[in-house]
């Protein structure tokens, strides 16, 4: 009679047949010197092309800057020619150089007889 209550009670739970199955055998690696080392290797090798990967991208962050610099300068160096440019435009139209060798220097027009010719002085 003992008997007959632990099997009605385990096939009311359901766990006397869970107990009855045996546990499936797992396959299991073998783990030898050879493929330890061979692990540690793959990472250590997975973890340089990481920094050199990363090592890369930070250069050609960098030279990106550079290289936006340069054009910034190179733009800044167009506009300071094209005012010299202008500046330069200015300055020698002949209307103002007539101005100032009349004005300033004291220059005249050559009179009618007179010889165009330079003559050089010493003092």
């Amino acid at each position: 009679m003992i008997v007959a209550k632990q099997r009605q009670f385990s096939y009311q739970t359901g766990y006397g047949r869970q107990q009855e199955k045996q546990p499936k055998e797992r396959i299991k690696l073998k783990k030898t010197r050879i493929f330890k080392i061979s692990c540690f290797l793959l990472l250590f090798l997975c973890l340089g092309m990481a920094i050199a990967l990363v090592s890369h991208y930070n250069h050609v962050i960098a030279v990106n800057k550079q290289i936006l610099q340069h054009e910034r300068q190179l733009n800044a160096l167009y506009e300071e020619r094209e005012q010299l440019t202008l500046q330069i435009a200015q300055l020698s139209a002949l209307k103002r150089i007539e101005a100032i060798a009349i004005n300033e220097i004291g220059m005249n027009y050559p009179r009618e007889g007179r010889e165009k010719s330079l003559v050089a002085t010493t003092n």
